[in-house]
């Protein structure tokens, strides 16, 4: 074990018995953080207080985000990475309801889908993540739109 000072506070760090700090207990400027490594001192799981509740990180070996479960204002998400950190899937609270998005290799959204008071919606985009399609309800009932890659409208119903 090993106690020291850091920028918000103390650090208790937790070493192997090869002497490399495998989980450190931190204090921050919201309140206090648990980082567990690896062997290789690669920060593998993060788990901190936030400004509207706390976050989880889990990164793989790569060093890359692979999982992140977090609240904000809004309240929950969770959020999916590839190997290399790009964000493939998401899931969160939204103001009027929730958010499902589908991403490509990149991280850019294929397809959104959102459940608000009103209904919901399904937007399946291009490879620059514009919407191509868009299939949503309202009060009044659905309708469906096609867009060309500049977001012109082609075709609605109604």
């Amino acid at each position: 074990l090993r106690i020291s000072a850091g920028s918000a506070g103390g650090v208790l760090s937790i070493l192997n018995n090869q002497g490399t700090v495998v989980a450190e207990i931190e204090a921050q400027k919201e309140g206090g953080a648990l980082a567990i490594k690896n062997n290789d001192d690669t920060l593998i799981g993060y788990f901190a207080t936030k400004a509207y509740g706390g976050e989880l990180e889990i990164n793989n070996f790569h060093k890359k985000l692979s999982a992140r479960i977090s609240t904000n204002v809004k309240g929950g998400e969770l959020v999916l990475g590839n190997k290399v950190g790009n964000n493939i899937v998401k899931l969160a609270a939204t103001d009027i309801g929730s958010e499902f998005d589908i991403n490509d290799y990149s991280g850019k959204t294929a397809i959104r889908i959102t459940g608000a008071t009103f209904g919901g919606m399904i937007n399946l985009n291009n490879d620059k993540g514009r919407p191509l399609t868009v299939i949503s309800t309202n009060p009044r009932g659905g309708s469906v739109v096609i867009l060309d890659n500049l977001g012109n409208k082609i075709w609605s119903k109604p």
